[in-house]
Order: C-alpha cells, then sequence, then structure tokens
C-alpha cells in the first residue's frame, strides 16, 4: 500500500498495470475503468488481463489514447490502432468504450 506521492510515483513509473483505490469501501465495486493506451505491443498482454478483469467484475472498461503533439496521430491513424488492438487481442469492438483526448502535453 503506498500513499499520495508514493502512490503518483508508483503508477507514473510501474512497468505493470497498477490499480489505485482512492479510499476504502466496504461494499468495493467496480462499474468504469480506465486503459491508458501507447500503442506498445507490450501493452497487449496487459490490456488482454484488463480486459478478462473488467469481464469478471462486471465492468465496463475504456481504452483511452492520449493524443499530444511529440506522439501526434491522425483520427485514421488511432481508429486503424484501435482495429488492430482489437485483431490482435480478440477483443470486441462493442465490448469496450474508445476514448481520445487530446492537448499539448
Amino acid at each position: 500500500m503506498f500513499v499520495g506521492y508514493n502512490t503518483e510515483k508508483v503508477v507514473r513509473t510501474s512497468d505493470i498495470p497498477v490499480l489505485v483505490i482512492k479510499s476504502k469501501n466496504e461494499n468495493f465495486s467496480v462499474e468504469n475503468f480506465v486503459f491508458a493506451i501507447n500503442w506498445e505491443d507490450n501493452n497487449t498482454e496487459a490490456l488482454i488481463e484488463a480486459n478478462s478483469l473488467s469481464n469478471t467484475v462486471g465492468a465496463q472498461i475504456t481504452l483511452l489514447h492520449i493524443n499530444t503533439p511529440g506522439h501526434y496521430l491522425t483520427t485514421q491513424e488511432i481508429t486503424d490502432e484501435f482495429e488492430s488492438l482489437f485483431k490482435d487481442t480478440g477483443i470486441i469492438a462493442n465490448d469496450v468504450v474508445a476514448k481520445i483526448y487530446s492537448d499539448s502535453s
């Protein structure tokens, strides 16, 4: 268990997926969670596991691509990446929400 800045550092620097729960909850349930995508091959297995977890707990998974000037992709390139990801993982596109967030950093 980590608190405060340590949690942020672990999330930011971890090579493996990290689940952050902000506060103690006696009746813990997950309805939604976000999986940030950077289109690296090593994300594929983590995404498969995250999708499996979402199915197990009955949660909606949102796949998020953050589009920045340093790693900018066109809408078509992102669409192609999502389609390829669904093909490679066997995830059904209609079972997830895919979002793009664009900003300067």
